[in-house]
């Protein structure tokens, strides 16, 4: 029985690390167990190294009729639907919408499918919903918020775009909820990019009140510079890219910076996941490795009832289905959608914590 992971290990490797984290736990636990009705679980890993690639690698698992089910970061879903293929989402992105160019009324791209027969499943709540979360509590904290995006040269046009959505979102959602967004621009990929200009001139002129870093995984470290001249002057935010253990690193100048999760290993301490993955990979796990792992699960719940393919899209479409997993109880509506809501972490000096930094993710009450 094979399932199909995708995994951006040539453009994205610390992403695709953590995918794979959870995918092999969830495997390893239900192999150990006897497999799924006596049949061993068997994990295709796939990557492309372009969109071009990414396409043509969708439509081949797609008819791959070995293949029984699909996990990664939506490309191309209507391939998967056309071929009858279930695809579950780990995480959710801002571009993950058929036309992610498309902006509407304070909405993310990441809407539901809304056919009758739907193939794609969210096993996190939609990305607005971390938006909205978040940018209520910005705006209760700042009156004019300073956005530095990151947006890339156009060869890498689809993370670029995916950006430039997500400023988008958070730039409406900011002022939905009263506060302002000054105009001084702030491009954490610009390699002529001047932290502290910005930062005074952001003060100085607008009189920003908080910042937004908003950056790629691999540009962490310049949002940290950012950080460094921002520290003690104007409250710190940052969006879910930074939940990771490379920020942690640089705790020292982002301590107090808040940003929005879908999981934190506390807020369900009853729950064995996070134990069990730091035994595995004797180190912290974050909600990417989360949604990776509860995206197998599901898909190993809905192969007990049916393993076929036509058989696991209508087990998981079922509202009567459900199964547990890192993240609590996995339901999916008609549509494909997980309800919950977002949670938000802060940035604090730990004593004796296992993060090893001297500094954690502490959840915060955002009410």
């Amino acid at each position: 029985m094979k399932v199909a992971i995708v995994a951006p290990i040539s453009f994205d490797p610390s992403l695709a690390e953590e995918i794979l984290r959870g995918v092999a736990q969830a495997q390893n636990e239900v192999n150990t167990q006897g497999g799924i009705n006596g049949k061993k679980l068997q994990i295709i890993i796939a990557s492309a190294d372009n969109r071009e690639d990414s396409a043509r690698l969708d439509n081949e698992l797609a008819q791959d009729k070995s293949l029984v089910a699909a996990v990664g970061v939506r490309r191309k879903a209507e391939i998967y639907k056309e071929k009858g293929l279930v695809l579950v989402l780990p995480v959710e992105l801002p571009n993950q919408a058929e036309n992610p160019e498309k902006l509407d009324n304070n909405t993310i791209n990441s809407q539901p499918n809304s056919s009758t027969t739907n193939y794609l499943f969210h096993v996190n709540p939609l990305y607005d919903n971390l938006v909205d979360t978040h940018s209520r509590y910005i705006a209760r904290q700042a009156r004019n918020v300073a956005i530095c995006g990151d947006v890339r040269s156009s060869r890498d046009n689809s993370t670029s775009s995916s950006n430039q959505i997500l400023v988008e979102q958070y730039t409406q959602a900011i002022k939905k909820y009263g506060s302002n967004v000054i105009s001084t621009p702030c491009n954490l990929a610009d390699k002529n990019f001047d932290p502290r200009a910005f930062v005074d001139k952001a003060i100085e002129t607008e009189n920003a009140s908080g910042f937004l870093l908003m950056p790629s995984i691999r540009n962490i470290y310049f949002a940290t510079k950012v950080a460094q001249e921002v520290k003690g002057r104007k409250p710190l935010f940052a969006s879910e890219t930074m939940y990771s253990a490379t920020t942690l690193q640089n705790g020292k100048d982002l301590e107090g910076m808040v940003l929005p999760v879908y999981w934190h290993r506390n807020a369900n301490r009853d729950n064995p996941f996070a134990k069990n993955a730091f035994q595995l990979w004797n180190a912290q796990v974050n909600q990417r490795t989360a949604g990776a792992y509860d995206a197998l699960q599901a898909i190993i719940a809905g192969l007990k009832e049916d393993s076929t393919r036509e058989g696991l899209q209508r087990v998981l479409s079922n509202p009567n289905f459900s199964t547990s997993g890192a993240t609590g109880m996995i339901q999916f509506s008609p549509t494909g959608e997980r309800q919950g809501e977002a949670m938000l972490v802060k940035i604090e000096l730990c004593e004796s914590c296992s993060s090893g930094t001297g500094y954690d993710f502490a959840l915060l009450n955002k009410k």
